[in-house]
């Protein structure tokens, strides 16, 4: 749900929701999995975006990173709170993205 809030700063992960052939991806990378602590599930997104910027250098196209690489689509991507228990495994660091794994990429 866009705009979830928590009750302060909270981690969130975010996961696809499409499948890796679904043609919404429109060539864009596709991670597995980021965690982000932010103030609301719009605010990870956003976060998660950053990811997609830094993939200029990767060689995607500047209409792929103006679409934030997909983390703005419901359609794409699922926002959930992580429970306190997990949250507790990341540094209690200001926002931002604290973990991100692209498909395919292997190791913790």
């Amino acid at each position: 749900m866009m705009g979830q809030r928590a009750a302060g700063p909270c981690v969130w992960r975010i996961v696809p929701a499409a499948a890796a052939d679904d043609p919404t991806w429109l060539g864009l990378e596709i991670w597995s999995q980021v965690v982000v602590r932010a103030a609301t599930s719009a605010e990870a997104r956003i976060h998660a975006g950053c990811l997609a910027r830094s993939a200029l250098i990767s060689g995607q196209s500047l209409e792929q990173l103006d679409r934030q690489g997909g983390f703005m689509s419901e359609k794409l991507y699922h926002v959930q709170p992580l429970s306190p228990e997990e949250a507790s495994a990341y540094e209690d660091s200001g926002p931002g993205v604290l973990w991100a794994r692209r498909r395919g990429q292997t190791g913790a």
